[in-house]
This record gives C-alpha cells, sequence and structure tokens, in this order.
C-alpha cells in the first residue's frame, strides 16, 4: 500500500522488556508528515494501520460520506424500498398486495451475490438506463448502498450518500447514480437478491463492452470518497 513511501524505524520499549522494532512509515517529500502505525499500550501487541487509513470516521482522503439510516422517505430522490404500503394494491381476506412499478425493456434476470468485506471507498459508480436495478438484502452483515440523484453529470463525492441494509431492499429510479459495490459492515459478506434485465448484465460481465450503451460507469480515480464507519 506504501511502497512508494520512504520508511525509516523507531524503537518501541515495551514495559520491563526488550525493544521492539516497528516500522513508521513517511512520506517527508510529498507530505511532510508520518503516517503513524498504532501499537498495543505495552508496545508488544501486532502493528495496524489507525482507523484513519482503514475508513474510520476520520477521512485520510477524499469526501467523507456519513451513512444514514434507510426510509422511503431519505430515499425518495433515488427510487423506492421494498416495504409494504400504507394501503395495499388489493387487501384480501387472506393476504395484503403491495406492488411496486418496476422497469424493464428486456428479459430480467434473477442473481444472488455475495458482496464481499472490502475498504470503504468508491472507487467506481453507474447508472442505468433501461431497468429499474432492485437489491434486496437477504442475509450476511448489513451491508453499506452508495447513492446520487439521477443526472446526466458525474455526481461529486459531496452529491453521494450511504444507507446501511439490513433485511431491507430498494429499487432505484432509471439513470440514479450508485455505487457498483456494497459494503458490509461486518466480517461476513453482505448476500443479496439482485434483480437487473439480462441486456444491461450481458453489457456488464457476460460480454464486457468498453462504452455500454444501457449503462454509464465512472470512476473516482484520485482521492476515492470513503464511508464514515465507527
Amino acid at each position: 500500500m506504501f511502497d512508494d513511501i520512504p520508511k525509516s524505524s523507531v524503537n518501541v520499549e515495551p514495559a520491563g522488556g526488550s525493544a521492539h522494532r516497528a516500522t513508521c512509515w513517511r512520506n517527508v517529500c510529498a507530505y511532510r508528515r508520518h503516517l503513524p502505525l498504532a501499537t498495543f499500550p505495552d508496545g508488544t501487541g501486532p502493528i495496524r494501520e489507525p482507523d484513519t487509513i482503514r475508513g474510520g470516521k476520520h477521512v485520510t482522503s477524499g469526501h467523507g460520506i456519513e451513512i444514514e439510516t434507510l426510509t422511503p422517505e431519505a430515499f425518495a430522490p433515488y427510487g423506492r424500498v421494498f416495504q409494504p404500503h400504507e394501503i395495499p394494491d388489493f387487501d384480501l381476506p387472506t393476504k395484503s398486495v403491495h406492488r411496486f412499478p418496476w422497469q424493464c425493456d428486456a428479459p430480467l434476470i434473477l442473481q444472488l451475490i455475495s458482496f464481499k468485506p472490502q475498504p470503504f471507498k468508491v472507487h467506481k459508480i453507474e447508472r442505468h438506463f433501461h431497468v429499474t436495478e432492485s437489491r434486496m438484502h437477504i442475509g450476511g452483515s448489513p451491508t453499506v448502498i452508495v447513492v446520487s440523484e439521477p443526472a446526466e453529470e458525474v455526481p461529486t463525492p459531496a452529491k453521494l450518500r450511504a444507507f446501511r441494509l439490513d433485511r431491507q431492499g430498494v429499487m432505484f429510479k432509471l439513470g440514479t447514480w450508485h455505487a457498483v459495490d456494497a459494503y458490509p459492515l461486518g466480517n461476513e459478506p453482505g448476500l443479496f437478491l439482485f434483480l437487473s434485465d439480462k441486456e444491461t448484465q450481458s453489457e456488464l460481465f457476460d460480454k464486457p463492452v468498453a462504452e455500454p450503451k444501457r449503462s454509464i460507469i465512472r470512476t473516482y480515480d484520485e482521492n476515492p470518497p470513503e464511508i464514515l464507519v465507527d
């Protein structure tokens, strides 16, 4: 991760023990400050990257995105939350039926996607023009999705919003920007029921094309936005 940064060594002296050598990474040329590495209080514990580097509340680069509670009102600019309507479409003796205006212009494809734990940085976003892509969290760790309103221009990091899903589902509006990945908040992957259409998915996975016609994909090459995690 920091292979291009010059290294210097410092001694960490534990209580009542011999000196332990730790490696402290410094970037004296570009940033004129060091990036600290944390140890346990007695100096004997393993060295690790501090939370600021791992995607914690303190952002090292890019824009920080606070995680919000998923509600129909908060998510309305981006799509619909899958939960019962105030008034069902059909209220029958044995069940209530709640319908959603899902759209596509090609055969649908239903997938199970397991999003693996990863750093909380948003590198790639996309939007689709022919399908109201839907994601239903059905198991594993609660997981964060990142979205921005439908718009022609690529959203700035400040326009991104993050929502926590825990056995909840959403349907994106046509053209809603969203992170390609989702971000589990625990050690287990987040399992999703994923509804899209075959033509859109084919352009992205089965027969990838450099410039898909049914989607737009963009990357944050420098200073990717970070999801703020406690």
